[in-house]
């Protein structure tokens, strides 16, 4: 008898069938909790996602001038007189004699490898004459040329340029190019290499994406359609097409055919 009421008290409760509406209340709580895991998941992600965009937005970006390019400021402009640091009626930074015999005009891309290598070879190939008062030379910024988009580093260059630097970072500029590829195009960037530079730092940032700078670019874009120019470089002299083809559609002149016309026009007075 006891050990009939013994199996009896370990015998399992029968177990209660629940109702349909009973299974279907379960169901639905159990949905419903699945959805505010989810909702939950989704919202850690999405906080997530933010503080890295957060992070990559505002997280200090350095910029280094490579000491082959800075050694070279004084030595390329530091000889040459301020009053030779001109800017045209639209805007564009010249530099050398005004009154040169010879004034050189370069359509330029921060961003086009031609570009890099025209200041690599013509223009520092040039620096010479500018110095010795036989040349002037002009930079026109064009953006929508190159590997990419560089409205970005136009407007470093043009708002050093307000602060009389606007050579040595067009310098910078096209070294970073060839070393940082689109990361020379970075905003951050340019303020960091300003302030390297020895510039006012918030007076650049305030430059940046005024309207004056984006009237000089805007004044860029309406001479390259006037004179419907379809790359970058294209370079005139004293008017006259001479880079990538000359105006004829002849072979571009070398940098010892330029320096020939250049000779010859300060000579001639």
């Amino acid at each position: 008898m006891a050990n009939q009421k013994a199996r009896a008290a370990a015998a399992p409760a029968p177990s209660v069938k629940k109702s349909a509406k009973d299974r279907r209340a379960e169901a639905e709580r159990r949905r419903k909790q699945q959805q505010v895991t989810l909702l939950v998941v989704i919202g850690l992600v999405a906080l997530g996602v933010v503080a890295l965009v957060l992070l990559a937005t505002t997280r200090p970006i350095t910029a280094e001038i490579a000491p082959e390019v800075s050694s070279r400021f004084e030595q390329d402009y530091g000889s040459i007189p301020d009053e030779w640091f001109t800017r045209t009626p639209e805007g564009f930074f010249a530099i050398g004699n005004p009154d040169a015999p010879v004034t050189m005009e370069e359509f330029s891309s921060f961003s086009c490898s031609a570009c890099r290598s025209f200041h690599d070879n013509y223009f520092k190939g040039l620096l010479d004459k500018i110095q010795a008062g036989q040349l002037r030379f002009v930079y026109i910024p064009l953006t929508n040329y190159g590997s990419w988009e560089s409205t970005n580093m136009a407007r470093a260059a043009v708002c050093a340029g307000v602060q009389d630097k606007f050579w040595e970072m067009h310098d910078v500029l096209f070294d970073w190019q060839a070393r940082l590829a689109t990361q020379s195009n970075e905003p951050r960037r340019h303020s960091s290499a300003a302030e390297l530079l020895g510039l006012d730092r918030n007076a650049f940032d305030a430059c940046y994406d005024n309207q004056a700078t984006t009237d000089v670019l805007n004044a860029a874009a309406s001479v390259r359609d006037a004179r419907g120019i379809a790359s970058t470089p294209t370079v005139y002299l004293d008017g006259q097409k001479v880079y990538p083809e000359a105006a004829d559609g002849s072979s571009a002149l070398s940098l010892s055919q330029i320096r020939g016309i250049i000779e010859s026009k300060a000579a001639a007075g």
